[in-house]
């Protein structure tokens, strides 16, 4: 049985920080959609981030490979600055 999941692990090599490199949280942060890794995961649970045209709400969403250039702001999100949100700051529209 230890010789099967030794042979298993070294077909899928899955490794702690592959998995979290998939995260959509990491994802946004590293496609530039976001300035930090927290700023990432309020457009995530805000419903501003989509994947393949499908609103994602869950920053621990692992997103595949193929889908990984389908990542982008939503229909719904209305740019403004972020960092004034964030800071506690009135928003002007």
């Amino acid at each position: 049985m230890n010789n099967m999941t030794f042979c298993l692990e070294s077909i899928i090599k899955i490794d702690l920080k592959s998995i979290l490199s998939r995260r959509l949280q990491t994802m946004v942060k590293h496609l530039k959609l976001s300035k930090t890794i927290h700023q990432a995961r309020i457009l995530i649970m805000h419903k501003h981030i989509q994947v393949k045209n499908q609103i994602v709400n869950k920053p621990s969403f692992l997103v595949r490979k193929d889908n990984e250039i389908l990542i982008s702001f939503s229909l719904n999100y209305k740019q403004y600055d972020l960092n004034k949100k964030l800071n506690g700051n009135t928003i002007t529209k």
